[in-house]
């Protein structure tokens, strides 16, 4: 399993969005974020995880993109 989209359905279940919305604000397919969700051999784009870091926001933070992208370091800058 990829841990970099471990990390990423972190991400997502802690927004508390569906995955529409996620799509909606990561300007994705519903399908793409289903397949980041559900399947272990997903590869998120370079682009994709930049957009992670700046459009999505838990309890005010941005996400860490060293976090993200190598699981070092914390979650939220």
């Amino acid at each position: 399993m990829n841990t970099i989209t471990v990390r990423i359905r972190e991400i997502f279940n802690k927004t508390g969005d569906s995955q529409s919305q996620l799509a909606r604000v990561l300007n994705v397919s519903p399908a793409y974020v289903w397949k980041l969700m559900n399947k272990d051999d997903a590869n998120p784009s370079n682009r994709l995880i930049e957009d992670i870091c700046e459009k999505i926001m838990i309890s005010g933070k941005k996400i860490n993109e060293n976090w993200l992208r190598t699981g070092e370091g914390d979650m939220f800058l």
